[in-house]
């Protein structure tokens, strides 16, 4: 895979969990808290800190979007900020077709989470 393919594959995961985060709270509550899922993971993607990360775990939790195909993965981390002290975190995001194999093969590595700056345990994968 290329270096546009990657990038490409990260902006559609980015798009995805978005839209997962988004369909998680609209099943709980509605559109208002719908958009402002959409709103934070958008957040995320676009003014987010990298960190590496221990991928510690990772489950389907049996969520799966009908039009994209994408399966919702809960993720165990151990986030490694630079120049503070490493911490666990747990989220959920959804992966397309092949990627929640290849994470998968990544449990026990180091990763790369883009976590959001006002909430050290929101996070989505990155890369």
């Amino acid at each position: 895979m290329g270096f546009m393919d990657k990038f490409k594959d990260a902006a559609q995961q980015a798009q995805h969990a978005a839209k997962s985060a988004g369909d998680s709270v609209a099943s709980m509550g509605g559109m208002g808290g719908a958009a402002d899922a959409a709103a934070k993971a958008n957040k995320i993607a676009q003014s987010g800190i990298k960190h590496p990360a221990v991928l510690r775990g990772m489950r389907e939790t049996g969520n799966k979007d009908p039009l994209s195909g994408g399966v919702e993965y809960e993720l165990d981390v151990e986030v490694k900020p630079t120049g503070g002290e490493p911490y666990s975190a747990t989220f959920t995001q959804q992966l397309l077709g092949p990627s929640g194999d290849d994470y998968k093969q990544k449990i026990g590595g180091e990763i790369v989470v883009n976590v959001d700056p006002d909430d050290p345990q929101s996070m989505l994968l990155w890369g």
